[in-house]
């Protein structure tokens, strides 16, 4: 039996070899009557989608996106606080070949 899926993409596989936007518009407009206008579909990075904005500083970039700087000292302590298993010449040696 076939499912909804292998069906989906065998049509979809078909359209796809089409370039004439008359047999394209034509099928658009069949499945359309069939099944109703699609939703629109929210992909998981359109959050993260803004509109460009010429001559933006790189200060006002970073202001923008709610990043804070911290000092290296700062960084110093987080980083001390990490647990490392290894070495940093265990992990330069794994990049050797």
């Amino acid at each position: 039996m076939v499912t909804a899926t292998e069906l989906q993409t065998k049509i979809i596989n078909l359209i796809r070899k089409s370039d004439d936007v008359e047999q394209l518009a034509s099928i658009y407009r069949d499945v359309q009557s069939r099944v109703g206008e699609a939703a629109p579909v929210a992909l998981p990075w359109d959050a993260a989608l803004v509109d460009i904005k010429p001559h933006l500083s790189f200060d006002a970039l970073v202001e923008a996106q709610g990043e804070k700087s911290i000092s290296f000292e700062e960084f110093r302590q987080l980083s001390e606080a990490v647990a490392w298993d290894d070495s940093l010449e265990d992990i330069l040696a794994l990049l050797k070949p």
